[in-house]
């Protein structure tokens, strides 16, 4: 299940990596779960000097939540800094990717590697490309829960049950994102802006 790590790898608190076989086997036949499955989960725990790249791009989605301290994550030439209570997701792109701790800093932060057969039209849906920019989401507690509960479904021998579940709870973490009351908030303030500068126009 973790034959995938590599040295960057040995600072994480926790690491899960599924095999390609694994993934194969526990999706096969279940059209739900290959929509949106998980790759891979790691925790950083205050960690300093991390740097993770992958040159050639990657083929699935890296959801990155700092809980603390100060990371970075570039994607192509763009570069960002991830401040506590910021995720970014990070698309599957042919364009270099990394992330790491900022220097000086120690990063506290929940990385989930995720894909599925309809990722593009999930980072389409929602605007998830090269141009992604870190957001706020404040202290996002169910979603750690709902981390903690894909990891602990993963930590054993993965049965298939125990995938596809982990599966089910991948959906709900993502929401938990995308659709935060924090962002809710913001979106209604911007709206009730737009209709104040459009009422005082007429």
């Amino acid at each position: 299940m973790n034959s995938n790590l590599n040295e960057s790898d040995q600072v994480l608190d926790r690491v899960i990596r599924l095999t390609d076989d694994v993934k194969s086997a526990d999706l096969n036949g279940n059209y739900f779960s290959s929509q949106f499955y998980i790759v891979g989960l790691s925790h950083l725990a205050k960690v300093a000097d991390f740097e993770k790249h992958y040159r050639d791009g990657t083929e699935f989605n890296i959801l990155l939540y700092c809980t603390n301290g100060t990371g970075w994550c570039t994607i192509g030439e763009n570069s960002h800094v991830i401040l506590p209570n910021q995720y970014v997701v990070i698309p599957a792109t042919e364009l270099h990717v990394s992330y790491g701790t900022q220097e000086g800093c120690r990063w506290s932060a929940y990385i989930t590697h995720f894909n599925g057969d309809n990722i593009a039209t999930f980072n389409n849906s929602f605007g998830i490309d090269s141009c992604s920019t870190p957001a706020d989401v404040g202290i996002n507690t169910k979603g750690i829960e709902i981390w903690e509960e894909m990891y602990r479904l993963l930590s054993r021998n993965v049965s298939k049950s125990s995938y596809v579940h982990a599966n089910f709870c991948l959906c709900h973490f993502l929401a938990s994102f995308i659709f935060s009351e924090e962002k809710v908030v913001a979106k209604e303030i911007d709206v009730l802006i737009n209709d104040t500068i459009t009422y005082m126009q007429k």
